[in-house]
């Protein structure tokens, strides 16, 4: 069994990933035409790509959301997830739950608030932030997506690595999506055919 959110084996009555964290439920495919976290009950995107453009503790982070016809941009600062942490810290002291429990919850926290906050209009999402924005596919001359690669023997991994090259410019992310069963990249096989460059 494989975590969805980022890919790692785990064991099958796990209840949360050892990796990065991810609550282990029932979920599917983004070929599903769903999103990462499995709870779909806005059917009007696919499924989105998390990913950042530094570290996990000072980053922006940016959710790419792929629609029907086109890609939305959604940045989320650094800023806003340490407040976001602090929330979910305060809350989760509240119901009593361990330091290890709370920990566990901050890897939760950014996929809990996208989940609430795709469900506004997409113009409400791109005015929040001027680096948000959509592109339709059609301006998009080439998409590379790179997997994490192990550094070391310790097993640390160096992060993916996505590149969006529009006619506009280019847009490079990190991630942290392993892909083992390369579903991510039928996906994006499905959306951008030959223009995808996968490894």
């Amino acid at each position: 069994m494989f975590c969805p959110k980022c890919g790692e084996e785990i064991s099958e009555n796990a209840n949360f990933c050892p990796n990065c964290g991810n609550e282990i439920k029932s979920q599917n495919a983004p070929t599903d035409r769903q999103s990462e976290s499995g709870s779909n009950k806005q059917s009007e995107y696919f499924w989105y790509i998390l990913t950042t453009s530094t570290g996990l503790f000072n980053a922006t982070s940016c959710c790419i959301v792929f629609k029907k016809d086109h890609m939305l941009f959604f940045h989320v600062s650094s800023k806003k997830y340490k407040e976001l942490l602090k929330e979910k810290y305060k809350q989760d002291k509240a119901e009593g739950k361990g330091m290890m429990q709370r920990f566990l919850s901050n890897f939760k926290v950014l996929d809990e608030y996208l989940q609430v906050r795709l469900k506004d209009s997409e113009n409400s999402l791109i005015s929040e932030d001027p680096k948000n924005g959509t592109v339709p596919y059609s301006a998009v001359k080439k998409i590379v997506f790179k997997r994490p690669s192990s550094v070391s023997s310790n097993d640390t991994r160096s992060p993916g690595k996505l590149v969006i090259v529009t006619m506009n410019g280019k847009y490079r992310y990190s991630h942290q999506i392993n892909d083992p069963k390369k579903q991510y990249k039928a996906a994006l096989e499905s959306l951008f055919g030959k223009r995808l460059k996968y490894s």
